[in-house]
Order: structure tokens, then sequence, then C-alpha cells
């Protein structure tokens, strides 16, 4: 498959992430391994991610609607 990696610094607070991991999954990306962590608990979040986005058919929307979505600060995605 093609190989991505995702890192993104996300708000710490309920529901950040998954709303993040709903609009990857609405996107056909199949995620192998993540990992998230507050760096200031209730300010702000990092979340990591390897994944496979052979089925994914426009990876730039996911970055344009994450950070549309007011729970992402940045993500980066870098395609192996």
């Amino acid at each position: 498959g093609k190989i991505a990696y995702f890192k993104a610094t996300i708000s710490d607070k309920p529901g950040a992430l998954s709303k993040l991991l709903n609009l990857i999954a609405q996107n056909n990306v199949d995620l192998i391994a993540t990992a998230s962590s507050a760096i200031e608990r209730g300010k702000t979040a990092e979340w990591t991610a390897i994944a496979d986005i052979s089925e994914c058919k426009n990876i730039k929307r996911i970055e344009k609607e994450a950070m549309s979505s007011g729970s992402v600060n940045k993500i980066d995605i870098k395609i192996k």
C-alpha cells in the first residue's frame, strides 16, 4: 500500500481527536499505528499515525477539512 505519516496538534478537549479520526475514516484511510498525548493538559495534544492511504482519493482534502474543523491547530502529512 501507499504509506503516509500523520502528525497533528489538536485541542486537548473531549471529542477533538474523535472528530479528526472520523474525517480520516470518511476518506478511506487505514490507520496502521497511532499515538496521542497531551502537550499541555486541557489545551493542546499531539497525535501521530502511520497509515495506508492507498484507497484515499484526496489527501489534501483531509488537511483542508482538518484545519477548518476548529479542533486541529496544525497537521502535517508526509507520503512515503
